[in-house]
């Protein structure tokens, strides 16, 4: 998105390391990014996109993850560390826009796709991979 404003990305991790790391790499890329107790409630208004780091195991896990997708109208891009699998199924289903394997995923992979998301939210995102592609 060379010389337009990239969007404001709410910013959930399961793992504040994690979290940290890619706060930094989207920040240096020229995102704004909030985290979860800084964010106001749910509008994608603004340019604003969420980002959720989540293991999606164990189920209760999922279930959490789930909370956050469907609890807010922002679209969802979802970078999951577990195989495809019902995790990834129930994201989709909860409303998330994507959801990607943080395996196959590099920071400069996140940086297009969060791009893309927010250019076309209901469209296919090229590289995502929803639960039950075949690669």
């Amino acid at each position: 998105m060379t010389g337009t404003a990239r969007p404001t990305v709410l910013l959930i991790a399961d793992q504040q390391a994690i979290a940290d790391a890619v706060s930094a790499a989207l920040d240096a890329a020229g995102f704004s990014v909030v985290h979860d107790a800084a964010a106001p409630a749910g509008t994608a208004d603004g340019g604003r996109v969420g980002l959720l780091l989540h293991a999606l195991e164990p189920d209760d896990s999922v279930a959490l993850a789930r909370e956050v997708v469907s609890g807010s109208d922002l679209p969802w891009m979802v970078v999951a560390s577990t195989p495809r699998g019902p995790g990834w199924e129930a994201l989709l289903e909860a409303g998330a826009s994507l959801v990607v394997d943080a395996a196959e995923t590099s920071i400069d992979g996140v940086v297009q796709l969060l791009d893309g998301l927010t250019a076309r939210v209901d469209d296919v995102v090229p590289d995502a991979h929803p639960a039950g592609a075949e690669d």
